[in-house]
């Protein structure tokens, strides 16, 4: 199995930008990572084509799991 932390953030321009981060540390909270989130957002750390972000949209952890065919 895979999982891969996902951050999305709300753009200046409305639209949204995800960032994906593979294998998360276990035990990992929504607060350890909207801090993070904010600390990107406050030093203007990420820049996209589409804008800057400016507010945390959602965060989730995607699990995945490969199983291959016989």
């Amino acid at each position: 199995m895979t999982k891969k932390l996902q951050m999305v953030f709300t753009l200046d321009s409305g639209k949204t930008l995800t960032y994906s981060l593979a294998d998360p540390k276990d035990g990992l909270t929504k607060v350890e990572v909207e801090a993070a989130m904010q600390a990107v957002i406050d030093k203007k750390a990420i820049i996209s084509s589409n804008g800057s972000p400016v507010k945390i949209k959602e965060t989730s952890i995607k699990s995945t799991d490969e199983v291959a065919l016989a």
